[in-house]
């Protein structure tokens, strides 16, 4: 007669493939059942698994230099946030901060920093305030991180953008990117600072270095340049002088290559890095009717500075006021097709204005050259957005991202925040959308 199998008697690599099928709820629940899925909720090869297949909002990996603590803090937070968001519907920790000063006067914009620090930026200073919720006290530490450099009292400081995200190596990185001007822009040129943010090993304060700095052209417009960060790729796309600057993010202390906007006869332009592709992103105003071009250049070729235009497509109908990367590209190995989904948010002259999905099925190129080949797009409409919403489109490389909206009532009282958390499925090549909290 042969033994009885129990659960206890299974082996323990027969029980870590079963624990790698579940998800991050149940597998921290193991660790309440028995001292043997205990520690195995404890090795990275579930995690690393369920890292692989979640649908939560998450960065590129599992990657070998992440450990299974970094694996199971990135995962849980996300699904804390999707439970706070979506199934209670109501913030779980709130933390009031007076952010201005007698000295600094009242801030002009606030962001967040790798989800422990907040960047406040005033007139003339860029502070950095810790807001650990695990650290929480009456004073929170703060640290100024750069000054107006010029004795001029009109010098003004704005912040463009501060972008957290993991690189394809699993490092953590962060850009800071900053706009010197006077009051009166149409007269003088704004200077643009980029600061690289370095977090130490033992997550103290984080440190800011000026990388690169330049000057916008004088003009008419608010901003002088906008922010855009791959896993790869920085671009600091500077509006007024119709170029991007680009960099590898390994080697951001390097000179950036240009991208000129000139060649796509239009004044809007979006440029989004993927892993294989640079893609620029065209609304063209001079057709008739409204038309999106876009245009894929080999991303090796456009970091090494030679612009080759290997495909280009059209979405005809209406614009895009924005436009993100979702997924990033993946290559099929048989036919060297290159995938990759875009999310945007439609614009047209009627009132309609959804979250689109947008399906690039870029051919390969060849290296002889030629005319650009013919890319596939296919469409997909998300989820309905009211049209007078502002809405905060976040990029994803791995296919699913929340979306947060904002509408401004005739009264305060009417003013809300909306959250959307956008999933693609891979098998039903589709995406689906859930509707979370309206904070008023």
């Amino acid at each position: 007669m042969s033994p009885i199998l129990t659960f206890d008697s299974l082996p323990l690599d027969v029980l870590i493939k079963i624990a790698e099928h579940l998800d991050v709820q149940d597998l921290v629940r193991l660790r309440q059942t028995s001292k043997t899925l205990f520690s195995i909720s404890y090795e990275r090869s579930p995690w690393s698994q369920v890292y692989s297949s979640s649908h939560l909002p998450r960065p590129p990996g599992p990657h070998p230099a992440q450990s299974r603590k970094a694996l199971e803090t990135i995962l849980s937070r996300s699904m804390l946030v999707h439970r706070n968001m979506f199934l209670k519907n109501e913030p779980s920790w709130t933390l009031a901060y007076d952010a201005s000063t007698s000295s600094s006067g009242d801030p002009t914009s606030v962001v967040m920093l790798a989800d422990r620090w907040v960047v406040v930026q005033f007139r003339r200073q860029t502070v950095c305030v810790e807001v650990d919720p695990a650290n929480v006290r009456e004073q929170l530490p703060r640290r100024v991180v750069w000054e107006v450099d010029d004795s001029r009292e009109e010098n003004n400081l704005d912040l463009l953008n501060c972008r957290t995200f993991y690189a394809y190596d699993g490092q953590m990185r962060a850009f800071l990117v900053l706009e010197q001007c006077a009051n009166e822009r149409e007269v003088d040129e704004p200077e643009v600072i980029v600061l690289q943010v370095h977090f130490d090993e033992d997550c103290q304060w984080p440190r800011f270095e000026a990388t690169y700095r330049t000057h916008s052209r004088a003009g008419q417009g608010s901003l002088s340049a906008t922010v855009t960060v791959s896993p790869h790729v920085l671009v600091v796309h500077m509006i007024k002088n119709r170029a991007a600057l680009v960099w590898d993010v390994l080697k951001a202390h390097g000179q950036p290559v240009t991208v000129k906007d000139d060649a796509f006869g239009s004044e809007h332009v979006y440029h989004l890095p993927c892993r294989t592709h640079f893609l620029t992103v065209v609304l063209s105003t001079a057709s008739v009717e409204p038309l999106v071009q876009l245009v894929a250049t080999p991303l090796s070729d456009t970091l090494s500075g030679t612009r080759r235009i290997t495909a280009t497509g059209n979405i005809e109908g209406f614009w895009l006021s924005e436009v993100v990367l979702l997924r990033d590209s993946v290559v099929d190995p048989g036919s060297g097709v290159t995938d990759v989904i875009l999310l945007g948010r439609r614009y047209s002259y009627d009132t309609d204005r959804p979250l689109m999905l947008f399906r690039l099925l870029i051919p390969p190129h060849s290296a002889a050259g030629g005319a650009p080949a013919e890319m596939i797009i296919q469409t997909q409409t998300v989820a309905p957005l009211p049209a007078l919403a502002t809405d905060i489109l976040i990029d994803s490389c791995t296919g699913s991202t929340r979306v947060a909206y904002a509408i401004q009532g005739v009264s305060e009282e009417e003013n809300a925040l909306g959250l959307v958390e956008v999933v693609y499925d891979e098998e039903k090549r589709s995406a689906t959308a859930r509707g979370g909290a309206l904070f008023f």
